[in-house]
């Protein structure tokens, strides 16, 4: 029952959106249709087809059962229901054949009947809060009445965190895009203490207000490869030590340029190879490859492959289209969160104006390409959505984010810290989201 249980969760929770699977009362029973539900999505998953639901309706007695990629609760009673029915019924193996046999006729019989349809997802902002986000009918009062509303929605990885907050913001939306700063649009770096753009291609003068801090300098002093306390590739790390051996007796001072000027190198590196160039960290026993983690992001970024697919398919480097309205820039911000260290760090950021927009017509992405410290990966999604009731003088600020955080890998740790660097991340953001609001009406 526990295999098909995480069977099913992982099927459907590693499926890509696309249209909905209609009824199949047709062929089969209720019972079977409940246990084909399961069986399609681990085949399709097996199989790796392009075809795979995040989302499958069920015709059981007019009452419909939904499988939501977002919805973990309605996942683990189908999933159980569908255990418990295979386990009480003598005939289950018998069932299996059947619907493993409909299965493979719906996938690939010519003469099968299977009906597809878009699936529909909700276009304005109160549907999508109510509906896709599920938050409460209380939450919803809350943002109409101006409140910034902040919650942990629940993640897959142990080691991840994710946050999901909105807040109206009073005034004209296009006046926000013209006055606004790129960094305050991601919301994460509004409250950067350091932060400037990095220029196409990078310039060390670009990095001329970035302070390295003391202890990042003795941490460059005594970084190896496999035990550094701060993140960094193993080119790098050489790089490091060749300049401690050309200035041994000005450490601090040549350290902090070198610092710099690998930076500057790598954001020159990624603007030409993209992705693949990303680093690969070496500060642990285990080498941490960035690419990688970011793909598992932007697998897990429903809501863009849900709303926004070409803009998503371009993320991924799989379909870039010349014709999509997209900007870009590369950033540089030195956070303190209150911990021990800043946090230095390069952010990719993707503005994208959607030609036929459904929920936003204006959206900024994030990808964190570097951190020093803490956050191995992490991907921000900001959207500016209207009013939907027609009032232009106000919009939604409403942003999303993933981030994944090294000391949470460490289960000891985990169990201890988990819930107070939750609701540390999810505070920053409700912060966060308040001081972009404030700043931006007080300008206008």
């Amino acid at each position: 029952m526990w295999r098909s249980l995480r069977f099913a969760v992982v099927a459907t929770h590693a499926a890509y959106p696309s249209p909905v699977l209609t009824p199949l009362s047709a062929v089969l029973s209720v019972e079977e249709r409940l246990y084909a539900c399961q069986s399609l999505l681990i085949f399709v998953q097996v199989q790796g087809l392009q075809i795979a639901t995040s989302e499958v309706l069920i015709d059981a007695s007019s009452h419909p059962i939904s499988f939501g990629v977002h919805s973990h609760s309605r996942l683990l009673i189908g999933s159980g229901l569908i255990c418990f029915t295979i386990l009480k019924s003598p005939e289950a193996g018998i069932m299996f054949v059947r619907v493993t046999m409909c299965v493979l006729v719906l996938c690939f019989g010519r003469g099968a009947q299977l009906y597809a349809q878009d699936r529909t997802l909700p276009g304005d902002l109160y549907g999508f809060l109510e509906d896709y986000v599920e938050l409460s009918s209380r939450q919803i009062a809350a943002v109409r009445a101006g409140k910034a509303v902040t919650i942990l929605p629940d993640t897959e990885v142990a080691y991840e965190v994710a946050t999901f907050g909105i807040v109206r913001v009073n005034v004209p939306k296009q006046t926000f895009i013209d006055r606004v700063s790129l960094h305050d649009m991601t919301v994460q770096h509004s409250l950067s203490i350091e932060k400037g753009i990095i220029s196409d291609p990078p310039q060390i003068d670009d990095f001329d207000s970035l302070s390295v801090d003391e202890g990042d300098i003795e941490t460059l002093q005594g970084s190896q490869a496999g035990d550094s306390a701060i993140k960094l590739s193993e080119e790098s790390i050489s790089r490091v030590h060749r300049q401690l051996l050309r200035t041994p007796d000005d450490a601090g001072h040549s350290l902090a340029n070198t610092y710099r000027s690998i930076l500057m190198d790598y954001a020159g590196l990624y603007r030409n190879g993209g992705s693949p160039t990303m680093m690969v960290y070496v500060d642990k026993d285990e080498s941490l490859n960035m690419e990688q983690e970011f793909k598992h992001l932007e697998r897990e970024a429903s809501f863009l492959a849900d709303y926004y697919p070409k803009f998503h398919d371009y993320l991924r480097d799989a379909t870039p289209d010349s014709a999509l309205q997209i900007a870009d820039e590369i950033l540089w911000a030195k956070d303190d969160f209150g911990t021990k260290r800043t946090v230095i760090s390069l952010t990719h950021v993707f503005t994208y104006r959607p030609a036929t927009p459904i929920l936003s017509d204006y959206l900024v992405v994030s990808k964190r390409l570097y951190g020093s410290h803490y956050v191995e990966a992490s991907m921000g999604i900001t959207a500016l959505v209207d009013d939907p009731d027609g009032d232009s003088n106000h919009f939604y600020l409403v942003h999303m984010n993933r981030v994944r955080i090294d000391g949470l890998r460490r289960r000891l740790f985990r169990f201890f810290t988990k819930g107070r660097i939750t609701d540390g991340w999810v505070k920053r953001l409700e912060t966060e989201l308040l001081h972009v609001k404030t700043d931006a009406e007080a300008a206008n």
